[in-house]
């Protein structure tokens, strides 16, 4: 089957690439951005070190905001499943430069859906967030009502109505994807568990923003592992799927492991929380479960260890 996947160098793309490359032929689109706020000396090298285990795809660097790069992109990997991850990866991103953000996460989504349909694609994975919930208990579920907070989640959320309205319309499959978290080796540090990680390494301050805030920590090989199935299980289509570990830990517990791990001189210092963020917890992973037999394999120790292995490979 051939599939098309847009951020297909990015931190989970190249995993969901890796993983279909064995038994499908895949093409990546990345601009390979370093988001106007990332070291671009860093991020290049972790292109290289994650292109590098693609030897079987066919890459392609281009532009998502770029419809003739896209349009020729897609020319060549005649698709029959696209996988849309492209996109601003951390709310803060979006939040600093909004019309940046849209032009990416919908002008370039109703490109690509449009593109879609002219070249006759079967199915449209689209990789939303979590943070679509808004505010939330421990035990979400895909059908709870949505209530986004902030330019990032109100954009995802935007994006998921546009991709189920088109879809049906034109009568594409599509599949929403909601991760949580996600963590792992070949990531920037610049989401919280590598901020802690590395800290505790670097023996700096590990700041926690709200010792009793709970997140739904998930391993960047189970989340890909899930995309796949979206991707490739008969009974996909036409759902929305929280695709997280299931299992809520708090900022402080989780500071305490990478502490532990890293053997740390670091002082772990607690803060307030960090209201730009909504309330969250674990989400109920259930449905994946149910219809695509997702079984996420790493528990957030599982999971550190093997990015401390990687982290510790590159020092």
């Amino acid at each position: 089957m051939n599939i098309f996947i847009t951020g297909g160098s990015g931190f989970i793309g190249h995993n969901v690439a890796r993983m279909l490359q064995t038994s499908h032929c895949v093409t990546t689109y990345d601009n390979e951005t370093t988001y106007g706020c990332l070291k671009s000396d860093e991020v290049a090298a972790l292109h290289k070190e994650r292109q590098a285990l693609l030897d079987r795809c066919t890459l392609i660097r281009g532009d998502i905001c770029n419809r003739i790069d896209l349009y020729t992109a897609m020319a060549v990997a005649r698709p029959e499943v696209v996988i849309h991850m492209a996109a601003f990866p951390r709310a803060k991103v979006v939040n600093a430069d909004p019309p940046a953000g849209a032009s990416v996460m919908s002008v370039a989504l109703l490109t690509l859906l449009e593109l879609s349909k002219a070249s006759k694609v079967r199915r449209f994975v689209y990789i939303s967030s979590s943070m679509v919930y808004g505010d939330f208990d421990s035990g979400v579920k895909e059908d709870a009502v949505c209530n986004p907070k902030g330019t990032y989640a109100i954009l995802k959320y935007a994006g998921e109505l546009l991709v189920k309205d088109f879809c049906t319309v034109n009568n594409m499959e599509y599949v929403i994807v909601r991760p949580s978290a996600v963590y792992g080796p070949r990531d920037v540090e610049d989401r919280v568990l590598s901020k802690f990680l590395m800290n505790a390494l670097r023996g700096d301050n590990i700041v926690v923003k709200g010792a009793n805030e709970v997140l739904d920590f998930s391993y960047v090989e189970d989340v890909a592992a899930g995309i796949v199935l979206t991707a490739t299980h008969e009974n996909a289509p036409g759902n929305i799927f929280n695709m997280t570990r299931g299992i809520g830990v708090s900022l402080l517990d989780a500071a305490r492991f990478c502490f532990k791990l890293a053997n740390s001189s670091s002082k772990i210092v607690v803060t307030s929380k960090d209201t730009t963020f909504p309330n969250r917890g674990a989400l109920s992973i259930s449905n994946a479960s149910n219809k695509l037999g997702y079984s996420p394999q790493f528990a957030l120790t599982d999971g550190l260890e093997k990015y401390y292995e990687w982290v510790q490979s590159t020092i």
